[in-house]
């Protein structure tokens, strides 16, 4: 007998157990109780030990959930989502760049003066005779886009000459070299993509030193003209006039050789 009241005392409490709603708060306290009703942010409930009792009301925002008596449940607190790492964004290298070649901007700065020369061999010509030369300007570059300096070289020329003779046409070579001594100046245009684009005029005076010139000549030259260079090297081409203004020790005027030239050296600046 005593052992059939203790199982239906065992089932009551049990029944009784289930038929209560918990509220499972934030700090995981659970409370037995018996819902009333539900708002949109409150809970309206009676509490199991006394239902008869007041009403009382809680937050949803101090609940983790409420377990009914049924077994559903209302989850009122879900832990946030991770904030999520934004991937690195990788800027892409310009289609004309190797990528382990990074362009890097010079950040030295425009020296005033420096030092610079220049060192040709080239060539002058007209229309029946021509010569090799050689030239050296030794001055200084004023903020990279002018440069003065004082110029000095030797210049030939072979001529083929002919004159009727009693045996007939005849015909020699002759030869003639001289000295040119003068400035020169370079108006230098802003680099484009490592080249440097020049202005090139020389002012002097020239002396006969060697074959039918040597002694017998002085006069003033020029040259103007275009040049560029690339790195440490130099190319230019242009106009050179002589003036004679001594020929065979007897003052002579107005007498011009108008020839060309054209020259390819190397620059040495710092």
């Amino acid at each position: 007998m005593n052992k059939v009241v203790l199982v239906v005392i065992c089932l009551l409490v049990s029944f009784a157990v289930k038929a209560q709603d918990v509220l499972v708060l934030r700090n995981a306290d659970e409370v037995a109780v018996k819902v009333v009703m539900v708002d949109l942010d409150k809970i309206h409930y009676k509490r199991w030990s006394n239902l008869e009792g007041p009403t009382y009301v809680i937050d949803k925002s101090q609940l983790l959930y409420i377990k009914y008596q049924n077994g559903e449940k209302d989850l009122f607190y879900k832990e946030p989502a991770p904030t999520p790492v934004p991937e690195p964004t990788v800027t892409p290298l310009p289609s004309n760049l190797d990528e382990n070649k990074v362009e890097i901007k010079s950040t030295k700065k425009l020296t005033p003066v420096k030092f610079d020369s220049y060192i040709f061999a080239g060539a002058t010509f007209d229309k029946s005779s021509g010569g090799p030369t050689i030239d050296l300007s030794l001055g200084v570059n004023l903020f990279e886009h002018l440069y003065l300096g004082a110029e000095i070289g030797f210049c030939t020329n072979f001529e083929k000459y002919t004159w009727y003779g009693d045996m007939g046409i005849n015909s020699t070579t002759l030869f003639g070299g001289w000295l040119p001594v003068g400035a020169n100046i370079k108006i230098i245009l802003p680099d484009a993509k490592g080249s440097m684009p020049y202005i090139n005029c020389s002012l002097g005076g020239w002396w006969g030193v060697a074959g039918e010139l040597k002694n017998i000549a002085e006069g003033f030259y020029a040259q103007v003209g275009l040049g560029m260079s690339f790195g440490n090297f130099s190319f230019n081409i242009g106009y050179h006039p002589l003036v004679v203004t001594k020929l065979l020790k007897i003052p002579v005027s107005g007498v011009v050789a108008h020839c060309g030239y054209v020259k390819l050296g190397v620059r040495f600046g710092k």
